[in-house]
């Protein structure tokens, strides 16, 4: 026995030797598969490897190759075919079979005799890490790949640099998109990331997905084009017209529609039946209508569709003398149309070939639905930085996330706009490469799947891939029983089918049979159903445990790593039916195997054959079911004629599929020729480039600019690349001409207009270059489309400043005024579009926490171009100045100004000793806590700052706003004024306060009908009194939130309203509830916001009289607090005095004069519409309205209707309020009339003067020394430094300084990430980044030219030697002391202060001004004293520092809380409601409500987390990156790289670990407070209970503690981060000598973004755990909202 023992070890090691020296013979001469020999050697070394690395210890049963896996492998080694694919069935081992065949290629040689390169591609990321990264062990392969040493790695990295070192490896898997990602980025664009890798073999897993489902499929790499961001005001118009029309219409009468709206915004398009809105009679009359067509087609006013040509020509219309005014009206009105798409005119065209699809998709994104088509939900796998929920497309045959894929044709922007998520732009091709292409491309491929699919599917592949195709069979005899298919006629029977075959499986009649299955559903949403109908059928008998569900796949499979037992479901999507080992137990095994329930007819064998594969695998047995849905009327279930008919009509499609795969590859092929042809050009256009010495941005954004033109032009071409390769020829033979593209690069007319802006604003930073830049900007100025593009208008006000600005000023002014105006209208848009999206949003969908993600989108660009608005104001000084400002510019602390205070001081104090501890408390009391400038003494200085005209509020000149006059009358017409001009000039007289210039115009009585002047008089003839009980004797009131009655906290001798003061309700009622039918009177509000009584209560607010406020405030308080309180007027109006009034005072009568209003024109057209408004009762023969008037109807031309209606509701408006007033009594929305007459109409005057720029608002001079001069009158010397400050902080950038300043351009960024409340603003900031608007204008303080320096130098010299030998002469008594005090001491002092001064201001030095103030000493005429001042003001100046600052102040962030704010959250109220109802929590809304109360609790606690987290990692960004350089500067980039990246990730699992014990910490302190409250649960919710839940939850999220815990953790994790770089010292490394500075300032910046936005991913995740576990204990404990509705918990903790 022993003997056969040592003779099996013998041979044991003799085969061992015989292996190692095959394995390394193949190494060094390599592996040869021509030999027959050789491939049988390596399967058996592959084999015996196989059993020593996947055999696992203490296994009895040694694993080892399959005799089906040694044929595949040795038939894949030996097929001379280029493509060869194999079907090996699920289960039978593929992945070995794939890692044999990319090791034994590895060890091969290809012709110039080095090691072949293998890609192997995988189906996802994390098939490629566990292959490539794991050992056997833990599921991997790596084990065997190290057994023949070879090299194997991933390129899943994100991280360019880990993907290039990863494709030095022998064998690299990823992603197909990640090989094709690489492989462009290389061949286009040249950044070497695959290094000398040849394109030996591919081995492709699941072949059949990727050459059939997504041959055609095509990778773009990112190319932006700037411009299509504007398709957003399109897409969002469509939207809201489809989404409002919808419901109850014919589709194609909505989409026809739609269309012509959209032309008609776009182009003014009009069509024939139009023109009888000119003149109805034409819709009787044909001939005549198309008379008039072809005569405006022929005069050129319109083109053949009806699109507005010329604009100029439409007054010359000369058709016929009765129809000519009426034409001209109705063309002037389509000229002044409203427009509300805003796109550049090189993008109309793109616009006409796609509208119709646009409308198609988005009709179609009303049908497609969340949970079967798409989820909205984060990127659960950290694709995508931005942590906003976003709409992600399903893969209907696999069941995965398409987290980078899009919809196209605008179709994933509808669906954006329908779920409320960020808009994204639509993409186009330009540089791409699709998937057959790429694979194609390798010398060899080798493809493995469990199904090769149909016969039809079999051929295509073997003629379109030239493949050789072959079986494995099965290594054990399949034991699957299929059991008869049903087919059922409605949901309710299917779903109860589907139930009653669960029962049977899992708990059959005989328990020794009890099984379990898997439930494969068509989507999320049927998962979710079906579970839920499982858990509410068999609720009893099926445990929590033993249901499972798998629908995404970011989610654990639950049995991945360990086998299934008896007793479960698993319902899944086809996620689970390809790729997903179920490994079943013994017992499970023995009772009959796995059963699948199939309930859905897949689309294709392969899919139907993936699913059923999950069973009986490995010789186990199995069984499966068919349980499908065809709903029909009538009956319960379908025969079997009907599942026969179903395959039929699948294998109909398939073929009809293939078909079409056929035409689209020819597409595709003639594409990539294009492509490849456009590489061609590309490469050699940036050489040429590059050898003109063109700068590297000029040669980006050429290039950039050239494949803009590419795609639109690809994009144009699409119909051309199904035609014959003779098109593609011609292409070829003149591509620049079809492109458009100039011989000479150097004419840039060419180019787009953003990137026009682009290469302006690069030259404009090079002085060499600003004519050129002038040039380029001015052309997009004067385009027609320059109020798309404020960048233009922005960078060219750069150049004019940076020219010549004395000559520019007007120029300069007006180009940026012009610029605000059109960034005021940006954000006006942005604005309108959440208001639009938001009303047309879907109202069927049911939802928990609200999606606002576009919100969010719009806000971001909202505080990005206010900042520029911010920047533009700062630079003209025209930002608002107010006493309130000047309060805040005096909050700063008192700083003692020298040393000589300083002195005096301490020397006061040393004197009285006695009183010392006293006098320090109160003196550093004073210097912490005193503001420089105290609120009262505020508006004092600033109202001796307007009277001594430091401040100004003017009338602008016609050389900054040349169009001035014609502006002031446009205004005036708007308001009805009558001239305006000469009442402006007479308010402006002297100089006045905005407040002052409103009370004179009120004066002037320019506006007589106003909502103060119809209530005067309403009171005067006693239609309006005061109300009874004396509540408000003078009908004054104020409104405030019932928080506010209390005290300020922060404010001494603060005193509060006393609640029981208040205008009770028993005591007061308005509207409907007042009506006094006796008197016929009721209680009426001033500005009816509320309805009632009971609608102020219900917003928590309070009304008091107005006078009771002043009188327990106090006058002062009282104006503090008064912008806190809503101040309105409540009267007694009584209807019968009210009917008794003949005639108002505002009202007046209507005459010819009156319709020029409405643009009617011609004398005797306003003749006959005065007629007919006669005729039909409108007005009266004296131009008064009529007591029962009627709309106007006026068919001789319809167009004139809507505007005459117009006239006469603005002249009749106080007449029209009074009637609608009468009939309060029936409709109480009939008070609300009142708001037709304007608040504030003087100041919305004002208002639209300083919009139009006509008015400057409240600005400082630019007279620097009258400032210097006129402040010199404030005595304390603390508030006149603070006033002047705060006044050369708001001055414009024109204003004479005494340091000369440099001006130059910034990025943005920076600044914009400081704004309050500013999150995931990165796409936003990417916008204007691709818009060429993302730098800003800046100023700093300039820098002498040494020739300055040595001129000031000589000249400081010369001066101390004259003091020397004046000094030196007045001792020797050799000159007079009078003669030697002007010429050689003053004249050598005023040397040395002019060399000192000219160096501070950054003077240019010259010797004509040395000389004269030379010859001004030697006569006497120097001030040393005054000059000595001058220099310590610039030596204390930062007026140039500060200019950021100064930009922050003018930027005004209450602007979208102050404009949408209100309405925003109303909106969100209404979908909430809405939302309740739709979900079936009528019954619960005190548990819905309660846990909306804890999300937006929560989202304030996170926002306070990210914030603070942020800010720390920021603060320790300069320690970082100083350790990143001496960790380089000593042991190199490369173990920079590697030791850095270490550490990064243990930093990560450091706090994460520590993120998950804070988040445990709150969740224990939460569990024991709530059972305080309700006890361990089953407590019924009440209101009260939910308010102390809320309160509790208040104090938790509040408690310092626990809001500042995570940010020490930061603070921890990375001081010991930078302990780990210092401490890492090797003495046995080199110093790193010859660094690559510019790679390692990349890795370094690389490194910083990571921390950053790692870091920031953690703490959403973190934050993420934390609000599940919150909502999941406080419905344990309070709410039982699981129980209440699962659905709306599931979403809630998802």
């Amino acid at each position: 026995m022993s003997d056969q023992m040592e003779s099996n070890e013998q041979e044991c090691k003799q085969q061992q030797e015989r292996i190692k020296k095959l394995i390394k013979q193949w190494q060094t001469n390599g592996l040869k598969l021509s030999d027959n020999n050789s491939v049988v050697d390596f399967v058996f070394v592959y084999d015996y490897a196989v059993r020593k690395t996947c055999t696992k210890k203490g296994n009895k049963q040694t694993f080892r190759l399959r005799d089906t896996q040694r044929v595949a492998i040795m038939t894949l080694l030996t097929s001379e075919y280029k493509n060869t694919l194999t079907q090996v069935s699920t289960g039978e081992g593929k992945s070995l079979i794939v890692t044999g065949v990319a090791i034994a290629i590895a060890l091969c040689r290809n012709e110039d005799n080095k090691c072949k390169k293998i890609d192997v591609i995988t189906s996802n990321d994390v098939l490629a890490r566990r292959d490539s990264t794991l050992s056997v062990a833990d599921g991997g392969l790596r084990d065997l790949y190290e057994y023949f040493n070879v090299s194997v790695a991933n390129n899943c990295s994100q991280w360019v640099d880990e993907r290039t070192q990863a494709y030095n490896a022998a064998v690299v898997y990823g992603q197909l998109a990640n090989f094709q990602r690489d492989y462009l980025l290389d061949e286009f664009y040249g950044h070497n990331i695959r290094g000398d890798r040849t394109m030996d073999l591919v081995v492709i897993d699941e072949v059949d997905c990727m050459l059939l489902d997504r041959g055609i499929n095509t990778l773009y790499l990112s190319h932006d084009i700037p411009g299509m961001e504007m398709f957003e005001s399109l897409y969002v118009f469509i939207w809201e017209k489809i989404r409002s029309s919808s419901i109850g219409s014919d589709e194609f009468d909505i989409k026809e529609s739609v269309k012509s709206a959209v032309l008609y915004d776009l182009y003014g398009a009009i069509s024939k039946d139009d023109l009888e809105s000119i003149h109805s009679p034409l819709k009787d009359q044909p001939s005549e209508k198309n008379a008039l067509w072809d005569h405006l087609i022929e005069t050129k006013v319109i083109d053949p569709q009806g699109r507005l040509l010329m604009e100029d020509k439409i007054e010359t219309i000369n058709f016929k003398p009765q129809l000519d005014p009426k034409i001209i009206f109705y063309l002037r009105n389509v000229v002044k149309r409203e427009r509300r798409i805003r796109l550049p005119e090189h993008l109309m065209p793109f616009v006409d070939r796609h509208l119709v699809s646009w409308l198609d998709n988005a009709m179609q994104a009303l049908e497609l639905k969340r949970d079967e088509d798409y989820v909205v939900d984060q990127d659960r796998i950290d694709t995508c930085p931005d942590l906003h929920p976003q709409v992600i497309i399903i893969d209907q045959d696999t069941g995965m996330d398409q987290i980078s894929s899009q919809w196209d044709g605008a179709l994933h922007q509808f669906v954006q706009l329908k779920e409320g998520c960020k808009l994204t732009s639509q993409n186009l091709k330009a540089i791409f490469i699709s998937n057959a292409t790429y694979i194609q491309a390798y010398k060899k491929a080798t493809g493995v799947s469990g199904t090769l699919g149909s016969e039809t599917e079999r051929q295509f592949m073997h003629t379109k891939y030239k493949s050789l195709q072959f079986v494995i069979p099965t290594a054990f005899r399949k034991c699957f029983y299929l059991k008869p298919t049903q087919v059922f006629k409605s949901k309710d029977h299917w779903l109860h089918a589907i139930v009653k075959e669960t029962q049977q499986i899992i708990q059959p009649e005989d328990q020794a049979k009890v099984r379990s299955l898997v439930i494969f559903c068509q989507s999320i949403k049927d998962v979710n159903v079906i579970r839920r109908y499982l858990k509410n059928a068999l609720g009893s008998q099926l445990n929590d445990n033993h249901i499972h569900c798998y629908t995404r796949d970011y989610e654990k499979f639950a049995f991945e790593g360990k086998s299934l037992e008896v007793g479960h479901v698993i319902v899944a999507t086809n996620l689970a039916g390809r790729g997903t080992d179920i490994k079943i137990s013994e017992e499970l095994r023995d009772n009959g195997g796995l059963h699948i329930c199939l309930t859905f007819l897949p689309k294709n064998e392969r899919i139907e054959e993936q699913a059923m594969g999950r069973s009986a695998r490995n010789g186990a047995p199995g069984s499966g079911i068919f349980l499908l849905c065809e709903e029909s009327p009538t009956g319960k279930k379908w025969d079997a004629g009907k599942w026969l008919s179903m395959k039929e009509e699948r294998q109909w499609r398939e073929k009809q599929r293939i078909s079409r795969l056929q035409e689209d590859f020819r597409t595709m092929e003639h594409e990539q020729n294009f492509f490849d042809e456009m590489s061609i050009y590309y490469t050699e256009l940036k050489q040429e480039l590059k050898n003109q010495k063109r700068e590297d941005q000029e040669i980006k954004t050429i290039c950039d600019s050239v494949l803009d033109i590419w795609a639109l032009w690809l994009d144009q071409t699409e119909d051309h690349l199904k035609l014959t390769y003779s098109y593609h020829h011609n292409f070829l033979k003149h591509f620049r001409a079809e492109l458009g593209l100039p011989e000479n690069m150097a004419d840039n007319s060419w180019m787009t207009p953003v990137r026009s802006v682009a290469l302006a604003k690069h030259l404009a930073q090079q002085k060499s270059s600003l004519p050129g830049a002038c040039e380029i900007l001015k052309r997009v100025i004067d385009s027609k489309d320059s109020d798309l593009y404020p960048a233009a208008h922005y960078y060219l006000a750069f150049i004019l400043i940076r020219e010549d600005f004395k000559e520019n000023k007007p120029k300069f002014i007006q180009i940026l005024q012009k610029c605000e105006t059109i960034l005021c209208n940006d954000i006006d848009m942005h604005l309108s579009f959440y208001c639009k999206v938001a009303h047309a949003a879907s109202e069927h969908e049911p939802t928990f926490c609200v999606v606002d993600a576009y919100k969010q989108q719009k806000d971001n660009t909202v505080k990005i171009l206010e900042y520029f608005i911010g920047s533009v104001r700062a630079l003209l000084g025209s930002h608002y100045c107010s006493a309130s400002n000047l309060i805040e510019a005096g909050k700063e602390e008192k700083k003692e100004k020298n040393f000589l205070k300083k002195a005096e001081t301490y020397l006061q104090n040393k004197r009285l000793e006695f009183a010392r501890f006293q006098k320090e408390r109160k003196s550093k009391c004073k210097s912490e806590q005193t503001p420089k400038i105290c609120p009262e003494q505020a508006d004092k200085l600033f109202e001796l700052m307007v009277e001594k005209k430091c401040i100004t509020c003017r009338l602008n000149d016609t050389d900054t706003i040349p169009n001035r006059d014609a502006i002031i009358q446009q205004v005036a017409n708007e308001h009805r004024i009558e001239k305006l001009m000469e009442k402006l000039k007479i308010v402006f007289g002297g100089n006045l306060t905005e407040e002052q210039i409103e009370k004179n115009l009120k004066k002037e009585n320019l506006i007589p009908c106003t909502r103060k002047a119809f209530w005067e008089e309403l009171r005067n003839k006693g239609v309006l009194q005061a109300v009874k009980g004396g509540l408000c004797s003078k009908m004054k009131c104020v409104i405030v939130l019932e928080s506010e009655c209390d005290a300020e906290p922060n404010k001494l001798n603060s005193k509060k309203l006393n609640r029981e003061n208040r205008i009770k309700i028993e005591d007061f009622q308005f509207g409907l509830d007042s009506f006094d039918r006796e008197n016929n009177c009721m209680n009426v509000l001033y500005n009816p916001i509320y309805d009632n009584m009971s609608d102020l209560l219900k917003q928590k607010k309070i009304m008091f009289s107005k006078e009771y406020v002043i009188e327990q405030l106090g006058e002062e308080e009282y104006r503090c607090r008064k912008e806190k309180f809503e101040l309105n007027k409540i009267a007694q109006l009584n209807l019968k005095k009210l009917e008794e009034i003949v005639k108002l005072k505002g009202s007046c009568s209507l005459g010819k004069n009156d319709l020029r209003r409405a643009n009617i024109i011609s004398d005797s057209e306003q003749g006959s519409v005065l007629k007919a408004l006669i005729d039909q009762k409108v007005i009266d023969a004296n131009g008064e309205l009529s007591s029962n008037y009627q709309k106007f109807s006026y068919s001789e031309c319809p167009a004139y209707e809507e505007p005459v209606m117009r006239v006469i509701g603005r002249i009749f408006v106080a007449e029209i309020v009074k009637r609608q007033w009468l009939r309060a009594a029936q409709d109480a929305n009939c008070l609300k009339a009142i708001n037709l007459l304007p608040l504030k109409p003087y100041r919305d005057l004002l208002g639209d003067l300083m919009a139009a720029h006509v008015i400057s608002g409240a600005r400082v001079t630019e007279d620097a020394k009258l400032i210097e001069k006129e402040t010199q009158e404030i005595e304390d010397e603390d508030e006149r430094e603070c006033v002047r400050k705060f006044l050369k902080s708001r001055q414009a950038v024109y204003a004479p300084r005494m340091k000369k300043s440099e001006i130059f351009l910034d990025l943005i960024e920076r600044d914009i990430r400081k704004i309050p409340n500013t999150v995931n603003i990165s796409t936003e900031l990417y916008t204007f980044d691709l818009a060429a608007f993302n730098h800003v204008i800046d100023i700093k303080d300039a820098k002498s030219s040494w020739k300055t320096y040595f001129g000031a130098t000589f000249a400081g010299a010369v001066g101390i030697a004259s003091i020397g030998v004046g000094i030196f002469l007045i001792h020797g008594k050799m000159l007079s002391f009078g003669f030697s005090k002007n010429l050689l001491l003053m004249g050598g002092a005023s040397d040395i202060l002019y060399a000192i001064t000219t160096i501070l201001t950054h003077s240019k030095f010259t010797w004509a001004d040395y000389t004269r103030q030379r010859l001004r000493s030697a006569m006497g005429k120097t001030e040393p004293i005054e000059m000595i001042k001058t220099i310590y003001k610039l030596c204390d100046s930062s007026e140039n520092a500060d200019f950021r600052k100064t930009i922050n102040l003018a930027i005004g962030l209450e602007r979208w809380k102050r404009q949408q704010g209100g309405q925003i959250n109303k909106i969100h109220e209404t979908l909430l409601g809405r939302s309740v109802k739709q979900v079936g929590l009528i019954n619960h809304q005190t548990e819905f409500h309660f846990h909306m109360q804890l999300h937006y609790l929560f989202q304030d606690f996170s926002s306070f987390i990210l914030r603070k987290t942020k800010k720390c990692v920021t603060k320790n960004f300069t320690e970082i990156r100083k350790a990143l350089t001496q960790f380089n500067e000593l042991h190199g980039l490369k173990t920079s790289q590697d030791f850095v990246r270490e550490k990064l990730n243990q930093l990560i699992s450091h706090w994460a670990a520590e993120g998950q014990k804070w988040v445990c910490a709150i969740i224990d302190e939460t569990t024991l407070k709530l059972n305080e409250i309700a006890g361990t649960g089953g407590v019924p919710l009440t209101q009260e209970i939910a308010d102390k839940g809320i309160r509790l939850m208040e104090s938790i999220f509040n408690y310092y503690e626990v809001r500042m815990k995570l940010v020490r953790v930061t603070v921890t994790c990375i001081r010991e981060f930078l302990l780990g770089l210092e401490n890492h010292a090797n003495p046995e490394d080199p110093i790193a000598k010859n660094i690559d500075v510019e790679e390692f300032k990349l890795f370094q910046k690389k490194m910083m973004a990571d921390i950053d936005s790692e870091l920031e991913r953690q703490v959403a995740k973190i934050l993420g755990i934390l609000r599940q576990r919150i909502h999941q204990v406080t419905s344990d404990q309070i709410s039982s909202l699981a129980n209440v509705n699962s659905e709306m918990y599931t979403t809630l903790l998802h």
